[in-house]
């Protein structure tokens, strides 16, 4: 069940990269929650509203590739640590394409029912994000004395 649980994670994220929906119903069950780091509220989402949710970000970044770098799984857990990298060729969060080659990561847990993920918990590094598309500005500061950061 594990190996299997970890497979499906691994079919998503080729989903993701290919931006093939056509098989969405064969990773994501019909309806899921979501999770976001920094939101009170779980969303519940179907399939059409998953889909809705992910178009707007591969307009920004048509050419996005994820790499996984690990995948733990247990029972019916998988987490997986991935990195993104992305040109920002079109709006994102109401900012203009800045051209910008970006990279950040991304620490994600499923939860795997009936052979579909059903839950995600989602951890995105949006400050590298945001940064990268000029959003926030990278503000360099000394370390006080004495530390080391």
């Amino acid at each position: 069940m594990i190996a299997k649980n970890k497979e499906l994670v691994r079919r998503w994220v080729d989903l993701l990269n290919r931006k093939d929906w056509s098989l969405l119903g064969n990773v994501w069950g019909q309806n899921v929650t979501v999770h976001a780091a920094g939101d009170d509220i779980s969303d519940a989402w179907d399939l059409s509203s998953l889909k809705q949710t992910f178009e707007p970000f591969f307009i920004a970044f048509p050419d996005s590739n994820i790499t996984i770098e690990a995948l733990i799984a247990e029972d019916d857990l998988v987490v997986g640590r991935f990195r993104m990298r992305a040109t920002h060729s079109g709006p994102f969060a109401g900012y203009p394409p800045s051209g910008r080659q970006l990279e950040w990561t991304s620490t994600n847990t499923y939860r795997i029912a009936d052979g579909r993920i059903v839950e995600e918990w989602v951890l995105d590094d949006m400050l590298t994000l945001m940064r990268g598309i000029g959003a926030v500005e990278d503000v360099a500061r000394p370390a006080p004395a004495g530390e080391a950061f």
